[in-house]
């Protein structure tokens, strides 16, 4: 079994968020057999004790699951205050081995350095506002990165959105596709289209689905991949990037 304790906050702090006593439920998820949580929620602040049958092995997946799992708790309070609530965990502690874990704001997403990428910002900075696609796709970068068990859905609407400005309306879809692929160098449009697709598809439609850390970061990976390239596409007077200088990528298991 898994004996682990997650630590959190509600924002917005200034509307503070309390609900009388524990709440304690019990429930089977298929991954860790018979779950066990007990939710306190005071001055905006959570903590969630949560025991499983199955060990857990994959403990950032365990987190996206509490992350999902308290904020529906967050939701139901704020549909009834009319608040719009949201939580994020920062810590947990592993009582059968003692591990602390904090976790920090920002996801793993790429391999360059980040001080790298901070160089970027004002190149990019030009194009907010110009580019009516650019500013959405963004929005639902960051819609991914805080909502966990929807970065799919998320990662597949910036794809759909950068491609809207590759679209002509006398083209098939599928043209504009190959369009948006030869010029971002992303390989295969169809493929790429495909892949986010899988983790996308039931969400859209209202339907819930499991999606591991592994197999998050991998959708993410694409999208900002995406927005990368597009950025610079932007920047170059919205001419084709050269094969050169942007090969096209080499997805593996975990990308």
């Amino acid at each position: 079994m898994s004996h682990l304790t997650y630590f959190g906050k509600i924002i917005p702090e200034r509307a503070a968020l309390n609900i009388d006593g524990p709440t304690k439920t019990f429930f089977k998820y298929e991954p860790y057999g018979k779950c066990e949580a007990t939710i306190h929620l005071y001055v905006s602040q959570l903590v969630v004790d949560f025991k499983t049958e199955i060990d857990i092995d994959d403990f950032i997946s365990a987190k996206n699951f509490i992350s999902e799992f308290s904020q529906q708790y967050v939701d139901l309070a704020g549909f009834l205050l009319g608040v719009g609530y949201e939580m994020e965990i920062t810590s947990s502690i592993n009582h059968l081995n003692e591990q602390v874990l904090v976790y920090g704001a920002n996801v793993s997403v790429f391999d360059e350095d980040i001080e790298v990428r901070k160089k970027r910002f004002g190149k990019a900075k030009k194009h907010i506002g110009i580019s009516k696609y650019l500013g959405i796709a963004l929005v639902d970068l960051r819609l991914a990165i805080r909502i966990p068990h929807d970065t799919g859905m998320y990662c597949y609407r910036v794809f759909e959105t950068i491609l809207h400005d590759f679209c002509n309306p006398e083209e098939s879809k599928s043209k504009s596709l190959e369009r948006m692929a030869n010029a971002l160098q992303i390989g295969s449009g169809t493929k790429f289209k495909r892949f986010l697709g899988r983790y996308a598809g039931d969400r859209r439609h209202g339907k819930p689905i499991e999606i591991t850390g592994e197999e998050r970061l991998a959708v993410m990976h694409r999208a900002w991949l995406l927005v990368d390239r597009y950025i610079e596409y932007l920047d170059r007077g919205r001419s084709p990037l050269p094969a050169d200088e942007f090969p096209v990528p080499e997805f593996n298991a975990r990308q």
